[in-house]
């Protein structure tokens, strides 16, 4: 059985990174947290690390892609209705987010209605409802 899920993304700046979430409504758990990466909590035991980019580089080994360019993956994190969907994406471009420009015809299916947007490193979050 699995105790707690951990997302893990590179950061160029860990203090803007915090501010950006922060003010999203996120809050850190000091636990998992030190100088090269914080820990934000997304719900019960489920984690997303933002890790100071050097350090990052080092964990992965690999050359790191561009999320402002090159997408490998995206966050989806569901809410409770379509108005907290537009709320977070309405306050994420308010702290310097960059609206997604979905790749499909339109936001709003018979399951489902979903936004996204890019934070300050270019990293791709989809705010969800579904119905």
């Amino acid at each position: 059985m699995h105790t707690a899920f951990f997302v893990s993304l590179s950061v160029k700046d860990l203090d803007k990174s915090k501010e950006f979430f922060s003010n999203l409504g996120f809050s850190f758990d000091s636990n998992y947290t030190y100088e090269n990466a914080i820990c934000m909590i997304i719900g019960k035991n489920c984690y997303v690390m933002l890790i100071n980019e050097p350090v990052f580089k080092k964990i992965v080994v690999k050359e790191l892609c561009d999320p402002l360019t090159r997408k490998e993956t995206y966050v989806s994190i569901a809410v409770s209705t379509k108005e907290e969907v537009d709320d977070y994406v309405k306050k994420a471009i308010k702290f310097g987010a960059t609206e997604h420009e979905h790749l499909l015809d339109k936001n709003d299916y018979s399951f489902m209605y979903v936004r996204g947007f890019s934070d300050l490193d270019g990293h791709l979050w989809m705010i969800t409802y579904f119905v």
